[in-house]
């Protein structure tokens, strides 16, 4: 029962993050190689779980749901983080 209060908590803090990633600047057209492998290799594990969520043949359980949700929050502010250190570096 606790997964389930905890899910919708969840889904809310991930709805809100790509708002955002949208407000901040578009990348800058010098970065470094590796910010731009970290920033893809992100983005294709959200890609990957948000088709594990979303995919109708996947058929999970409550608790692999909410771990899938917590993974993809976490990943989503990580990403908001690199981006926000990448607009910073641009502004100086």
């Amino acid at each position: 029962e606790r997964v389930r209060a905890a899910l919708p908590s969840a889904r809310g803090r991930t709805a809100r993050d790509p708002g955002d990633l949208r407000a901040l600047p578009v990348q800058p057209t010098v970065v470094q190689a590796s910010t731009v492998a970290t920033i893809a290799a992100i983005e294709d594990r959200i890609a990957t779980i948000d088709y594990y969520l979303n995919h109708p043949q996947v058929r999970m359980n409550p608790v692999q749901a909410e771990i899938y949700w917590r993974e993809r929050v976490r990943l989503m502010n990580t990403l908001l983080n690199l981006r926000r250190a990448q607009a910073q570096r641009m502004a100086f």
